[in-house]
């Protein structure tokens, strides 16, 4: 049995934060100065266009490029 998954902005936002370290690591991909990130099935989150969004907010915020 399968147990449901629920995705919240804070959800969001606390997963881009765990990310930070890496994305800023020279040795991350990246595509015109800004790390790779892919979201497999980004069809299934809530709010794919929100969530999309707010982690390239934050990465600006915190110095990078974007996503």
């Amino acid at each position: 049995m399968l147990i449901a998954q629920h995705y919240s902005l804070a959800d969001d936002e606390a997963h881009l934060r765990a990310m930070l370290p890496y994305f800023h690591d020279p040795r991350y991909i990246r595509i015109h100065n800004k790390p790779l990130f892919l979201v497999y099935r980004a069809s299934n989150l809530p709010h794919p266009r929100a969530t999309t969004e707010l982690w390239r907010q934050l990465a600006q915020q915190h110095g990078l490029d974007g996503l």
